[in-house]
């Protein structure tokens, strides 16, 4: 399988499932980060360094000494008009005193995944200096000069096999930076789902979504059932052999099958375990028929300018899973539908302007909605427009430059992400540019002479920075795996898109 036509796929793979939609690298964190420290001199031992007090000297060009103390704190103008400074302060030996270099600070940083979760056993590298991640993701590295760059490179355990992503953090500054990741932890999934329905009839248009999450990131690929007993797809995972959450059954009405539903029925969750490789079950023996109540969801989208738009609407419970109750392609502006009122559950409502198999993309999502709210607004971004190199460049070598515009869309942090067509393998750059070269890696981590590649520009969000990217919650938006509903633990606010992919294949400086 083409990595490349598989952005996503590879490292979803890792996290999520494997699918084969093409990644994005968030919800993007913006924290405050702390200052850099003042500078003061030291002599070694950490006590202040001391300076001898200069005899008097005179200022305004005139080589006058035992000037007032005003004159030597606001010099007049020499000879043309010029002013000449107060000389440097003297030594007892008459030379001036050498001035102590800026101290270093202490980078005190986590490595994550998707899902927040501790990236152990990786090598972390600031300048020349490297650090590996300890059994919660953390490395500490000294005597660092801001602003700096950051860089890991992480091995992907996949079904059948590895891959290794590069990943840069370019312009940094803070003191507690948090490198994010898609996944690096061991692809899962269950051989296969049945879920039951002992008590429930299935007349005509009447059906359930499914729903299936957990902090291992667990979720399905088919998500109705339409009959007593049915197969509704596998749930896909990444990290421990098994994993636990809760299954959620929402019962539907519908006109046609392809239709959004018409009416809500009832829920029910029930806790469900999954082991990889292994099939799972879970039975809804108690769906409470007639315990709903529907209403309108409403508002209107701006924005967008690649084509026919989708709307979508989830369902986001208590636990965190996340259900899509509607996905449906619209053409005006306003948009209203029928959803079912669940306690302790809210909706996250997106609007999407092209596709993510195929982009450009670009999505923007609200969070924490209302059952009831009519004034959604959402305003789609644009992508931003690659330059150089061009699709199918046979002149591009290891020392070309990437460029791309930002005009029309509003991100401050780029990511530049360049995928190996026929391996699971890639780069990542998060920069605040919008021109970067190849980056290099302690590993020596490149792309080969001859090896066929994509490259794109992603963005996540309107952070200031990479400073504000970097902090504790990370920055992958919900919605950079290219699903259709939002995907983690991210629960902000944001937007992603994707630039239109180039490829070529790499030449020989």
């Amino acid at each position: 399988m083409s990595a490349a036509s598989a952005l996503h796929g590879a490292l979803v793979l890792l996290a999520l499932s494997a699918c084969q939609s093409v990644l994005g690298i968030q919800d993007l964190s913006e924290e405050p980060r702390p200052g850099a420290p003042g500078a003061g001199g030291t002599d070694g031992s950490g006590e202040p360094t001391a300076v001898d007090t200069p005899a008097p000297v005179g200022t305004g060009g005139t080589g006058e000494t035992g000037a007032s103390p005003a004159a030597r704190d606001n010099p007049q103008p020499g000879p043309a008009g010029t002013s000449t400074p107060s000389p440097a302060p003297l030594s007892d030996a008459g030379a001036p005193d050498a001035v102590a270099p800026t101290p270093g600070i202490t980078v005190a940083g986590r490595v994550i995944d998707f899902f927040r979760r501790p990236v152990p056993d990786t090598v972390v590298s600031i300048g020349a200096s490297t650090a590996i991640t300890d059994a919660d993701g953390r490395f500490s590295i000294a005597d660092v000069t801001p602003p700096y760059t950051a860089s890991f490179v992480a091995t992907v355990f996949l079904t059948g096999g590895q891959g290794r992503y590069g990943y840069v953090y370019e312009g940094l500054t803070r003191e507690d930076p948090t490198l994010q990741t898609y996944s690096v932890l061991p692809a899962r999934g269950a051989s296969s789902l049945v879920t039951t329905y002992p008590n429930t009839t299935f007349d005509t248009g009447r059906f359930t979504m499914v729903a299936f999450g957990t902090p291992d990131g667990a979720r399905f690929s088919d998500d109705e059932a339409t009959n007593g007993t049915e197969y509704v797809g596998t749930p896909n995972w990444s990290g421990p052999a098994s994993t636990t959450g809760f299954i959620h059954a929402l019962l539907c009405t519908r006109a046609d099958t392809f239709d959004p539903p018409n009416g809500y029925e009832a829920h029910q969750a029930v806790p469900l375990t999954v082991t990889d490789n292994a099939q799972g079950s879970a039975a809804f023996d108690n769906l409470p028929l007639g315990s709903l109540t529907s209403g309108m969801l409403g508002g209107n989208v701006s924005g967008g300018v690649l084509g026919a738009r989708t709307n979508y609407i989830a369902l986001r419970f208590s636990d965190g899973s996340a259900m899509p109750i509607i996905d449906e392609g619209a053409a005006g502006a306003a948009f209203q539908y029928l959803v079912p009122d669940i306690a302790g559950a809210s909706f996250v409502v997106g609007a999407a302007d092209g596709t993510s198999a195929f982009p450009p993309y670009a999505v923007a999502h609200r969070e924490n909605i209302a059952f009831g709210a009519s004034d959604v607004a959402l305003a789609i971004p644009r992508p931003v427009t690659l330059q150089s190199p061009q699709n199918g460049d046979p002149n591009v070598t290891p020392s070309t430059p990437y460029g791309w515009s930002a005009v029309s869309q509003t991100a401050q942090t780029f990511l530049w992400h360049l995928e190996f067509d026929n391996t699971f393998e890639g780069m990542f750059v998060l920069t605040s540019s919008t021109q970067i070269e190849l980056p290099t890696f302690a590993d020596g981590f490149t792309v080969p002479q001859s090896v066929a590649v994509t490259w794109s520009v992603e963005t996540h969000g309107d952070a200031p920075s990479v400073d504000a990217v970097a902090g504790p919650d990370g920055y992958l938006d919900a919605f950079s795996l290219g699903e259709t509903y939002p995907i983690g633990p991210n629960g902000a606010d944001g937007y992603y898109t994707e630039s239109e992919r180039r490829g070529f294949v790499m030449g020989a400086d």
